[in-house]
């Protein structure tokens, strides 16, 4: 269970974020509400691929001083 709170009306139109640890490989989430006397919805889920590892470095290419002022541009 990741979350065990009333919900309210705003999270029901505009959704809540939960965090989940994700290690590689598919990922599968389930949410079910069930109300105060105890009646469950139908539950529904979704799934994605996670990533494997971590995002590698991000890089740049400076094409140095092109028309020789000593200025990069």
């Amino acid at each position: 269970v990741l979350v065990d709170r009333v919900i309210t009306q705003d999270d029901l139109n505009n959704g809540i974020q939960v965090e989940i640890t994700v290690d590689g490989g598919k990922v599968e989430v389930t949410a079910q509400v069930v109300d105060a006397a105890g009646n469950p919805s139908p539950e529904v889920s979704d799934n994605t691929r996670g990533a494997n590892g971590a995002a590698p470095a991000p890089t740049a290419e400076l094409p140095g001083d092109t028309n020789g002022d000593g200025v990069y541009h």
